[in-house]
């Protein structure tokens, strides 16, 4: 499953129909209340995110493209009530152009049970 924040002929991945392209989807801000710990949703928004969560929880592997500007840490944050636990060992790859959420990324799909590849 690739996860990126626009599509780019230069990096065919980006391209797949099947690919969560985030500037394409409508993903309101997380405000941080945490009544998803409790509900196991979002009570903010009725938006995209929540919708994305059933193909990136079944993926056998996340690829994910940090590009410039990049709101990967937006949907992450989003759907993470979801995410909790899921990974299971599975792998995921991080493709970087823009390194400011190399690290907070990198630590919620660690906590979520994912396993960085190179």
């Amino acid at each position: 499953m690739v996860i990126c924040n626009y599509r780019n002929p230069e990096i065919p991945a980006t391209m797949e129909t099947d690919a969560i392209v985030i500037n394409e989807l409508n993903i309101g801000k997380c405000r941080g209340c945490l009544r998803c710990r409790i509900v196991k949703s979002c009570i903010t928004y009725n938006d995209d995110a929540p919708l994305q969560l059933p193909a990136i929880t079944s993926a056998e592997r996340l690829d994910i493209y940090l590009q410039k500007d990049s709101d990967v840490a937006l949907l992450l944050n989003r759907i993470l009530y979801g995410l909790a636990k899921q990974g299971q060992g599975r792998p995921y790859a991080l493709h970087v152009e823009d390194a400011r959420e190399v690290d907070y990324v990198k630590r919620m799909l660690d906590w979520c049970g994912y396993k960085l590849v190179e």
